[in-house]
Formats: structure tokens, C-alpha cells, sequence
């Protein structure tokens, strides 16, 4: 069961603007995996069958969305949205890290679910770089809503994904085993209120840390509000 385990990380971060603007910023961090001998193997098929028989395990690169084959298929108003975004892959074994970035900015909430509804467009057609996938998202879009100095998280919708068989499922418990999600918001106002379960309010940035399996099986929300003062 150990010789399964991996640390993978993921830290979302939402830093709002006064006029309703931000940036949406994901980062996985599965530096984990180069100490996992099973794991560290299925890293080099993968860069193997993306680069044919010469493995490269140090690298920096920058994919774009319009170079995925599923960008062909949006609308050109679709395509105007995403064309400019991209993933950061920084691999090195030597190092012993593996992270992935992705920065999304945005001129309103809304736009951000439009955004995270193209890429799943894009998603369907190509299955990303490597087995990461290609929606910074992951399998469920966060949902917000604004009131006046306040920045309410709906909950997740429920997921399309198809259920994974139980032997999958329990490789991907034991896999996920010391996951954790964290989330940061950085709001415009130093924060008043949060009514979020396990967050941590430092002025104006709110910090939520949860195991990635509890968030899975329901059992902590992500959802509530956060009210901040306008200054």
C-alpha cells in the first residue's frame, strides 16, 4: 500500500479585483512522483510516447490551448477566449520536480466558468499533455457568485465523468492518499467575515487546506462566502 502512495498537491488561488476582475491560478505539484519508483515509470512512458524512444525528464515548457487539436473545433468568439492561454510544465528529475501551472485572467466571474467550459470542449477532443489532462479545472468547474464586498463559492455541480470501476477507484484512493487541495483567495478588502469550513483569514486572503480525498467523498465543502470591507 505505501509503495503506492504519492504526494500530489494542488493549490488554487483567486485573487479578485474591486471592478469584478482577477486571475485564476492552479498549480499541481507532483514532485512526489519522481520518489515513487511505479510512479517515476509511468512518467517516462508518458514523455516516451509523446517524444518516441529519447525520454526527456528535464524540462520547461509552455503548451498552448490553440496547439491542442480539440481548439480547431470552437467558435471563433470560443477561440478568442483561450487563444492566448497556456499550461507551464517544469519537469527535472535531478531536482526532483514535476509542476504544473496554469493562469487564467479573467474580466468577470462569469467569464471565468465560460472559459472553464470552452477548455472542456478542448478537453473532450485531446486528453492534454501526458495523463495531467488539459483543464486547469480539473473534473469540476468552481462556481462564483458577487454581492456588494462579497464573494460567495456555490457548490460543485455534480460531475458528467463516467464512475470509475472499484479496482480503479481504489488505486486512485491509495495514489491520493496524502493529497491535499488548498485554496487561497486574495480579495480587494481586508476580509470581515468567511463562513467557509477550515479557513485560515490573514487580512485581505482567506486559506483553506482540506484532504483531497475528504473533498472526493463530501465530506468538507468548499462552498460559502466571504464578505471584506472595501479597503
Amino acid at each position: 500500500m505505501l509503495f503506492l502512495t504519492s504526494c500530489f498537491d494542488i493549490i488554487e488561488e483567486v485573487y479578485l479585483n474591486k471592478d469584478g476582475s482577477g486571475k485564476y491560478i492552479t498549480t499541481i505539484d507532483a514532485s512526489g512522483l519522481f520518489s515513487n519508483p511505479f510512479m517515476k515509470s509511468a512518467l517516462e512512458e508518458a514523455a516516451k510516447e509523446e517524444g518516441g524512444e529519447e525520454v526527456d525528464m528535464e524540462r520547461d515548457s509552455m503548451i498552448y490551448y490553440k496547439d491542442m487539436p480539440g481548439f480547431a473545433d470552437l467558435s471563433t468568439a470560443e477561440q478568442d477566449k483561450v487563444k492566448d492561454l497556456n499550461m507551464r510544465i517544469t519537469m527535472s528529475e535531478s531536482k526532483g520536480e514535476f509542476i504544473i501551472t496554469n493562469k487564467i485572467p479573467f474580466k468577470s466571474l462569469a467569464e471565468l466558468q465560460e472559459i472553464s467550459s470552452i477548455l472542456d470542449k478542448i478537453q473532450s477532443e485531446d486528453s492534454g499533455d501526458g495523463f495531467m489532462g488539459s483543464n486547469p479545472f480539473g473534473a469540476s468547474t468552481p462556481r462564483f457568485q458577487t454581492g456588494k464586498r462579497e464573494l460567495i463559492r456555490l457548490p460543485d455541480a455534480p460531475s458528467d465523468d463516467e464512475e470509475l470501476d472499484d479496482e480503479t477507484m481504489d488505486m486512485a484512493r491509495m495514489f491520493l492518499s496524502e493529497a491535499k487541495m488548498t485554496t487561497i483567495y486574495h480579495l480587494p478588502g481586508k476580509v470581515k467575515k468567511c463562513d467557509i469550513p477550515n479557513a485560515v483569514v490573514d487580512g485581505k486572503m482567506v486559506t483553506i487546506e482540506n484532504a483531497l480525498l475528504d473533498m472526493m467523498d463530501e465530506k468538507v465543502t468548499s462552498a460559502g462566502s466571504i464578505k471584506y470591507k472595501r479597503r
